[in-house]
């Protein structure tokens, strides 16, 4: 029988853009039914949204020669399981965290190549704002690890009328809520709108460095680890993941804000 796990590389193409066109679809309901003050289901096919673009991702990436759904033991829980597409969006959302970042620094070397060249590494001044930035986005990526961690109640929320210690309905969702939940989707969409492409071929540019990240995934064993870590994630607590995952973020930038900042480690050293 055909599911997402037995489509041919040119029927991946076709389901991935069929993915892609649904997710558009419900992002669009989304925004009708905020205009019209029903936060709670915008809320729902919000989310929905997101779901569908990462079941899209990995249809479109097998279709263009990678073998997610083989090598993958348990990728199959990504079409029927939340917590699988919640975990990718996770990962993917650390793209969106720096990539601005990325973009600005890939200006300013365009713009003046000499003076981005000219800075310099060992430059206590210049590892000091480094550490700062890297706590800026750990904090940063801990606390999308938190909202991820109660993205399925926040789902449910938007269609169920629910008593959980407190009364809850969708009809009591705010604008502020949907607004959150829209700038966490919108940074996710941008990342899927400029991965997700149509077939990748030789004269695309991104051809070669496709290839080689084949070349890798088969070489270095990534499949095998992402089966590893799959297995891990495969547990009666839907939030376990996402708690060690924060923790361990939150234990990082503890650490390294507690550090003497390099400029006045010199100068102790020095006195």
């Amino acid at each position: 029988m055909k599911n997402f796990m037995t489509l041919s590389k040119a029927e991946c193409l076709e389901v991935s853009e069929q993915l892609q066109e649904n997710a558009k679809g419900k992002y669009k309901d989304a925004l009708l039914l905020a205009d019209n003050g029903s936060y709670g289901s915008a809320i729902f096919n919000m989310i929905l949204s997101m779901e569908e673009q990462m079941k899209a991702i990995i249809i479109f990436f097998d279709g263009n020669g990678f073998r997610f759904r083989q090598k993958v033991k348990g990728i199959k829980k990504l079409f029927t399981d939340h917590q699988l597409r919640y975990l990718l969006g996770f990962f993917l959302s650390v793209i969106d965290l720096v990539a601005p970042d990325l973009e600005r620094k890939l200006d300013e070397f365009r713009t003046n190549p000499e003076k981005f060249l000219s800075v310099n590494p060992k430059d206590p001044a210049f590892q000091e704002m480094m550490r700062l930035w890297v706590v800026d986005k750990i904090k940063a990526l801990a606390a999308k690890a938190e909202w991820f961690s109660s993205i399925k109640n926040i789902r449910e929320e938007g269609i169920y009328v629910d008593v959980k210690g407190s009364f809850s309905s969708p009809m009591d969702k705010s604008k502020e809520e949907f607004e959150q939940v829209k700038k966490q989707v919108d940074g996710l969409r941008k990342i899927i709108d400029s991965l997700i492409v149509g077939e990748l071929l030789p004269e695309d540019p991104l051809w070669g460095s496709i290839q080689g990240i084949k070349k890798q995934f088969i070489e270095e064993g990534w499949y095998e680890k992402l089966s590893k870590e799959v297995k891990k994630i495969s547990t009666d607590d839907q939030y376990l993941p996402f708690k060690k995952i924060t923790g361990g973020l939150i234990f990082m930038a503890e650490e390294l804000s507690s550090e003497i900042p390099f400029n006045e480690e010199r100068e102790l050293n020095e006195g």
